[in-house]
């Protein structure tokens, strides 16, 4: 018997106005996770065939060696739809969903063509390919993949609300209580209820409902066998369970809200046993070496380049108003430890106590090269000195005042978490648009959200992406003053 997740389901919009079920369908929903990533495999020999042929074209005048590009793309491909597929991008919630899809298949492209481009450099190979290329193939990949994915995306919705997909029969044995969640639940998911057979929640003929599913699926077009019956009643569905070795269909066991949230954590084992991690080690030993070996070099460079231009503006800083050149609070950082964040000074006041006030468009207390120093983000760049000390990091949850975290610890219940890794000069949240003053606490919440997905997926190739998204949202000076 196979425990499946009550969350991993299409929604609603796209089964909720299907009037009729289309048996006759090409595929059903299942069918399309293998068509996708078929369809991804031959895009990305696809690509490297156009990048070649392309670039070989308009630089030498031929079209190039087509067995080399095809030879790439395939070692290429071989690489990127394992990985998409670890990734969950073959799920149908986020098959439906190109927005879902955009940052996955640019970061596990690009993560793959630099490591090719490093395998290629060790084994002595990358002479065979033009570095025109390698970055042709790094623009026109994953272009033709987000296409292809928003060419899926639609079919599916047109397929879905017309009743062109394939409609799996099954029957459901559950508790009365939970007929109206399952029945949504299973018509979401492209599946055709073809019986459902109550049983009282006291467990009183259950039995009867066993012995009644084995008769009705002899002979009947069911496919699949659901049971929804709560968690404490394992015992008794273990029990039963040989009663249904007589039919080859495979069986489902849907989880209870008790234990359905549990059973989403990944599983480790222990020996002979195992458990579920609800919490992860926020980085392992030999990623803390490698992101703070990045933090070293990123912020040595960055402090290499930028220091004249922060000596000119900390002159510029002490002419135009009276005060310290830097501006130093009191912030908390991994595991909650305090330190002292360095920032140029950009307003006549120093609030560092149980009130502060954010800063706001047009704010007063901005000083007129404060307003310069804010608008371009150059005022954080003190902060380089404090990922060199081991403070923060370049990438991770931005620090907030004390009274900001004191305030929001009570009113966000999964505030506190944004301290299981280093704060950062630049963030998740930070390049999708959460910057500057949160007025509101739904933006504070979005903003804590982000943080936490950031520390749940980390990577340095995640890093990297924030990096050079972080690049562009500093030309765009979204909610910068």
């Amino acid at each position: 018997m196979e425990i499946i997740p009550l969350n991993a389901q299409l929604p609603e919009e796209y089964f909720g106005r299907i009037g009729k079920v289309n048996r006759q369908g090409l595929f059903s929903i299942g069918d399309l996770n293998l068509i996708v990533a078929v369809s991804d495999f031959t895009c990305v020999v696809l690509s490297s065939l156009i990048a070649g042929v392309l670039y070989h074209q308009i630089a030498f005048g031929r079209p190039g060696n087509l067995l080399e590009f095809a030879a790439l793309g395939t070692v290429m491909a071989s690489l990127l739809v394992p990985l998409m597929q670890n990734r969950g991008a073959y799920l149908n919630s986020n098959l439906i969903s190109v927005s879902k899809q955009i940052t996955p298949i640019v970061m596990l492209w690009w993560a793959v063509l630099l490591f090719m481009i490093s395998v290629g450099f060790v084994l002595k190979v990358s002479t065979d390919y033009s570095r025109g290329t390698i970055m042709l193939l790094a623009i026109v990949g994953p272009t033709v993949l987000l296409c292809e994915h928003y060419f899926w995306a639609r079919y599916i919705a047109y397929a879905a609300q017309h009743g062109k997909l394939r409609r799996r029969h099954v029957l459901v044995i559950a508790e009365d209580r939970s007929r109206e969640l399952v029945t949504q639940l299973l018509h979401r998911s492209g599946r055709s209820l073809n019986r459902f057979l109550t049983v009282a929640s006291s467990g009183q003929g259950f039995n009867e409902a066993i012995t009644l599913a084995l008769d009705i699926v002899r002979g009947s077009n069911i496919e699949e066998i659901y049971i929804a019956v709560s968690w404490s009643r394992w015992p008794a569905v273990k029990a039963m369970l040989w009663m249904f070795h007589a039919t080859p269909l495979p069986l489902f066991f849907l989880p209870d809200d008790t234990v359905a949230e549990v059973l989403t954590h990944p599983q480790v084992t222990l020996g002979d046993a195992f458990a579920f991690e609800l919490q992860r080690e926020p980085l392992s030993s030999s990623e803390r070496v490698l992101k703070r070996a990045m933090d070293i070099v990123v912020s040595s460079f960055g402090l290499l380049v930028s220091c004249p231009l922060m000596l000119i503006a900390a002159i510029l800083i002490r002419l135009d108003s009276s005060g310290p050149m830097l501006f130093r609070q009191v912030r908390k950082g991994f595991n909650g430890q305090p330190f002292r964040i360095l920032k140029f000074r950009t307003m006549s006041v120093m609030e560092d106590g149980a009130l502060v006030t954010q800063a706001t468009r047009m704010d007063a207390r901005v000083t007129r090269i404060g307003r310069w120093l804010r608008r371009t983000s150059f005022d954080e760049l003190p902060q380089l000195l404090n990922v060199l000390l081991g403070d923060m990091s370049i990438v991770g949850p931005r620090p907030h005042a004390l009274a900001h975290d004191n305030e929001y610890t009570d009113l966000i219940s999964k505030y506190s978490r944004r301290h299981h890794m280093k704060p950062g000069i630049t963030g998740w949240a930070q390049v999708n648009g959460f910057r500057g003053e949160t007025p509101e606490l739904t933006l504070m919440q979005s903003r804590v959200e982000l943080d936490l997905w950031y520390i749940a997926n980390r990577s340095l190739v995640l890093d990297f992406w924030i990096i050079i998204r972080t690049f562009f949202e500093l030309l765009r000076a979204r909610n910068a003053f």
